[in-house]
């Protein structure tokens, strides 16, 4: 029910943000190739990220722009992973995608303007002819980003690679720069439209140069790229993991702070409201014991010398009651609300810790 009402409010905040950031980017491509306007694309990715809900950021080493053409392979999670990768990527890069997205509304416009490369998965004449053009580009010292599972994972683990993007690699000699994308998956994954806030974390791995896989066949590679991205997505995933439980920690640490500040008053109450009455039993009895000592030294038994103690005794008991009775009931009402509120923190730490 929380994802739900914040799917509700992000997806039209997020697609106005997107709806704005295309027109901007298409009006300033007539001007502008897109290798100038890759630090705008960069922000408005950023924006479109803020504004669905997702803090982003970067860790790792960034290539450099200077010692390029790079191609970029990593996990593919989310429809957040291309933004993920322009803001995160401080040079212009192109990329290959499904021939189906370039039907899509807007998003096929800008994928054709930014420069990207359909390809036809189901037909492998195609999809060779798409990866050559791939080649091509890197020859003329275009950066690739080519996502080697072909498709958004369904279970939010690594799917099997496709062998085509380490040919291309093979081929061109170029420089692969593994990445691990974290959080896209849990923000939007492929089978529920909900949209889950959160972090969205983009981690750069280590160099992979043409001398490090020379000698190595394509499934090598291919083996030897997908186990670099299973270990930055592990790793990360441990440290988010570990950071959670920091936060639960603070939470648990801060609510119980919280609770004994406001509970450190009932110990009062609760004293008087238990010992008044005995207080008050105590004057009574003290009371009657006038009494009787009245009734010894005067050898009389009437009222007028009864009645004092027994008016003392009754008013010792009428004094307890009066500060016993209002201090039991503040003491319920109170310890009622503290249980009451207590909840309430215990509610809002775990839907806070849902959502990082």
């Amino acid at each position: 029910m929380f994802r739900a009402i914040f799917s509700i409010i992000l997806w039209p905040i997020g697609s106005i943000m997107f709806l704005i950031g295309a027109i901007v980017y298409s009006v300033s491509i007539v001007f502008f190739s897109p290798n100038r306007l890759h630090p705008l694309a960069r922000v408005i990715s950023r924006i479109i990220m803020f504004f669905g809900g997702q803090w982003f950021r970067v860790k790792g080493i960034a290539p450099d722009p200077k010692k390029g053409p790079y191609l970029y392979m990593m996990n593919h999670e989310s429809l957040f992973d291309p933004f993920m990768m322009v803001a995160s990527i401080r040079h212009y890069f192109t990329g290959v995608g499904k021939v189906e997205q370039f039907s899509y509304p807007i998003w096929g416009y800008l994928a054709k303007q930014y420069g990207a490369i359909p390809i036809v998965r189901q037909h492998l004449d195609l999809a060779i002819t798409s990866l050559v053009k791939a080649e091509e580009a890197i020859r003329k010292g275009v950066s690739m980003m080519i996502a080697p599972e072909g498709t958004r994972t369904l279970t939010g683990k690594l799917g099997t690679f496709k062998k085509g993007p380490f040919h291309v690699a093979k081929n061109t000699g170029v420089t692969i720069i593994p990445m691990g994308l974290l959080g896209a998956y849990s923000a939007k994954s492929k089978s529920d439209w909900r949209i889950q806030p959160g972090v969205l974390t983009t981690v750069f791995g280590d160099p992979i140069t043409n001398e490090d896989y020379a000698n190595l066949s394509v499934e090598e590679l291919q083996k030897l790229v997908k186990k670099k991205i299973s270990e930055l997505i592990k790793t990360k995933s441990k440290s988010s993991s570990v950071q959670s439980n920091r936060v639960s920690r603070v939470i648990e640490i801060s609510a119980d702070k919280e609770i004994k500040s406001i509970e450190k008053h009932f110990t009062f109450l609760a004293t008087v409201g238990s010992t008044a009455p005995f207080i008050g039993l105590f004057g009574t009895v003290w009371g009657i014991m006038n009494s009787f000592q009245s009734i010894a030294i005067s050898r009389n038994t009437s009222l007028a010398i009864v009645a004092p103690g027994i008016a003392e005794a009754l008013f010792a008991t009428a004094l307890g009651l009066l500060a016993a009775i209002p201090a039991v009931v503040a003491y319920n009402k109170f310890n009622s609300d503290s249980k009451k509120y207590y909840a309430r923190v215990e509610n809002f730490s775990k839907r806070f810790l849902s959502i990082i």
